[in-house]
């Protein structure tokens, strides 16, 4: 994980209430390469409502191409983690 958080944030309590709903059949996952701001893990879980086409995964580094945007941490990106942490 980046250096730039030094207090968990919320996003360990996501991670179980992710896998509860797809116990439930509300989420679907899928596992793929980790990219992006995410490169340092080895894969990365993608979750979508049931029923999603399962080849239109869209990942951090798609979408930040689609919207003109370093798919890596920018100085903005870590000024915003570091505000929320608090």
């Amino acid at each position: 994980m980046p250096a730039l958080l030094s207090r968990p944030l919320s996003n360990s309590r996501f991670g179980p209430a992710l896998v509860r709903l797809a116990n439930m059949g509300q989420l679907d996952k899928q596992v793929g390469p980790a990219i992006g701001a995410w490169r340092y893990n080895s894969t990365i879980s993608y979750w979508a409502r049931p029923g999603r086409p399962k080849n239109r995964t869209l990942t951090w580094e798609a979408f930040c191409k689609q919207i003109d945007r370093d798919p890596d941490w920018t100085d903005e990106d870590r000024a915003a983690a570091t505000n929320t942490a608090r």
